[in-house]
């Protein structure tokens, strides 16, 4: 390949990287549910707010949420787990793998990860009656699992029978006797080790590595990951069995954090905020590349300086800034009821840290109208 060929190849990643880093600076921070992508699906009616498929100028790209309706039920599908649904409004239940699940406002579901996908489907416990739930996906990660999705039924308001698209599919699913691969169980030879965390090369790091088999000690961890949280970690966590927490942040209530372990998948960040009339919470200094639903109540979200006014059925979106972002949400002392708003990011804590690349940092601490929450 030729020295010009090699440079224009490079010039091009540099292009879109550039593309990806603008939108990131220039794209608005906060999506207006009613000016938002409405359309019927086999799954049922979905409001979009992240999806590059539907907004590719959007800056988080790396993500899918939407809110789904649902008069009477979804459609059935199988696909990966991973993802986390926040429940917004209404009471139902779902069915994973033939497993039900009840749920309320104010829980937050959770599809496993396992062999061959998990098949779901969710109801209205009252048909007619309101109920909504907000989606977060991860595309990256959605992708790294392999994940496939195959439709077997649509959305209970709109009729029934088999949803899966004409067009390619995987071999294994051509044929309609097809099994999903299963777990096998393998004994590792060695329990899996405390972490290595010697700091500098040479003969302690060498000694500390020598006469383990860190092979074996991944299939020890990995039949661990099976035998607790994968295994049996919950589906649902409800919302009235989470504490709330007054810190720095304000007033919270955590979800899904990495010190969290009980849940079936550790894939998120998620924690629920509520401010009072004439409350702010902390300006923190944070990547980015998340997002944030308001479930009720107006306000106002300051990302490096400049506002942006949301009311409940919004979406913030906070950019992959290179340099970061500083951001706090405020509420007016004038307003007439409290904001609510529920936050997701990914949990990249073991791989990148939670500094990421610009630090996390808080800037100055959330001001209650009680004087907590400080430092």
């Amino acid at each position: 390949m030729s020295e010009g060929a090699q440079d224009s190849h490079y010039q091009d990643w540099m292009r879109r990287r550039n593309e990806y880093t603008r939108r990131q600076f220039e794209d608005d921070i906060v999506i207006e549910g009613d000016r938002s992508l409405r359309e019927m699906s086999a799954m049922g009616e979905c409001v979009y707010y992240l999806d590059a498929g539907v907004y590719p100028d959007r800056a988080l790209s790396d993500w899918r949420s939407f809110v789904m309706d649902l008069p009477v039920s979804t459609g059935k599908h199988t696909h990966q787990g991973g993802l986390v649904i926040y429940v917004l409004e209404g009471s139902g239940w779902s069915v994973l793998d033939g497993v039900r699940e009840d749920w309320a406002a104010g829980d937050l579901l959770l599809l496993p990860i396992k062999a061959g996908g998990v098949e779901h489907q969710f109801f209205n416990a009252d048909p007619g009656s309101p109920c909504r739930w907000l989606s977060a996906i991860n595309v990256p990660m959605f992708n790294n699992l392999g994940s496939e999705f195959t439709q077997q039924d649509y959305a209970g308001e709109y009729g029934h029978g088999s949803g899966q698209p004409e067009g390619w599919l995987p071999p294994y699913l051509r044929d309609t006797a097809h099994s999903h691969p299963s777990e096998v169980r393998s004994d590792a030879g060695s329990p899996a080790g405390k972490p290595v965390e010697v700091f500098a090369n040479g003969d302690e790091r060498k000694e500390a590595l020598a006469g383990r088999r860190l092979f074996d000690e991944l299939l020890s961890l990995r039949n661990q990951q099976r035998e607790s949280w994968r295994g049996s970690g919950l589906t649902r966590v409800a919302g009235e069995s989470i504490p709330w927490e007054t810190c720095q942040l304000g007033r919270v209530k955590w979800f899904m954090h990495p010190l969290i372990f009980d849940t079936c998948i550790r894939t998120h960040l998620v924690f629920e905020q509520e401010l009072r009339p004439g409350e702010r919470s902390a300006l923190l200094r944070h990547q980015g590349n998340a997002f944030v639903y308001v479930i009720a109540g107006k306000g106002t979200t300051t990302v490096d300086g400049t506002e942006w006014k949301w009311k409940a059925g919004d979406m913030i979106q906070l950019p992959a800034r290179p340099p970061g972002l500083e951001y706090a949400h405020s509420v007016d002392a004038g307003a007439t009821e409290p904001a609510r708003v529920i936050h997701f990011e990914l949990n990249a804590s073991d791989q990148v840290g939670l500094d990421r690349g610009c630090g996390f940092e808080v800037l100055e601490p959330a001001r209650l109208v009680d004087g907590a929450g400080g430092s």
